[in-house]
């Protein structure tokens, strides 16, 4: 099956890959931003959205994937990007085939290792008994005690559906919690992507930190335009985004597109 997408918008094609847990509609609000001069192109990760199960949640099948996926929906050389995990992945693509891809936009996510911050959603997802819940009202409340944050029970109930009256995670958890080491890693290549890059991340965010992450991104991303929103955080295109999409409007109207 490959992955599924959503198209929005006519011009060069920007493609942004969303983060873990996700889905392409997670990234909708910048999608519908750019529409007007870009083509937008919105995939599901492997092993998420409606997207095919792999089997591996490595940085290289689903790069792999992703790839494939390129090659055969999106002609000619898009711009790639992503949040999060999806940013780390667009890294990751432009460092393998740096002449493949003439721009990198990173939404919160630096070329580095992160410490384990999932794993109680891991656990508490996989120990649902699907066969107890028999509306989403029942694995809200058996997912409450390792994840107390109801917003972001609410993200994660996003993958559960039913099928034939049975309810199942549309998610590959089984591949994400044994290659989850590997997806907070970074094994890059060892060369650099000369290419035009921007870096945009949430002043509140963990994840992503100017002033620590600065050196690290340009030994990679030489050319990068780095630039933090204010007053946001990991998901700064859900707190702020007009200003997220006006500061990747402007990055990719001074690139150079082919």
């Amino acid at each position: 099956m490959g992955l599924n997408f959503q198209t929005f918008g006519r011009g060069y094609p920007v493609v942004l890959l969303h983060g873990l847990f996700g889905s392409g509609d997670n990234l909708r609000a910048i999608a519908r931003g750019l529409e007007d001069q870009f083509q937008v192109i919105l995939p599901d990760l492997p092993n998420h959205g409606t997207s095919s199960h792999i089997g591996s949640s490595t940085h290289e099948a689903m790069v792999d994937s992703i790839a494939a996926f390129l090659r055969e929906h999106v002609p000619g050389r898009p711009v790639v990007g992503g949040h999060s995990i999806g940013g780390k992945l667009a890294m990751l693509l432009c460092l393998r085939e740096p002449d493949s891809y003439p721009a990198l936009v990173s939404i919160d996510m630096a070329p580095r290792p992160y410490q384990a911050s999932h794993l109680e959603i891991l656990e508490g997802m996989r120990g649902i008994p699907m066969a107890d819940v028999k509306a989403r009202r029942d694995a809200d409340e058996m997912l409450a005690p390792a994840v107390p944050d109801p917003g972001v029970r609410g993200f994660l109930l996003k993958n559960l559906v039913r099928d034939n009256g049975v309810f199942r995670w549309r998610l590959d958890l089984e591949a994400i919690e044994r290659d989850y080491d590997n997806m907070l890693g970074w094994r890059p290549p060892s060369s650099s992507f000369e290419g035009p890059s921007l870096f945009v991340g949430g002043d509140r965010s963990r994840y992503f930190q100017a002033d620590r992450d600065t050196d690290l991104i340009r030994q990679w991303f030489p050319s990068a335009d780095i630039h933090t929103i204010q007053d946001a955080g990991h998901w700064l295109h859900a707190d702020k985004p007009a200003e997220v999409v006006q500061v990747i409007r402007s990055f990719l109207l001074r690139v150079d597109l082919p």
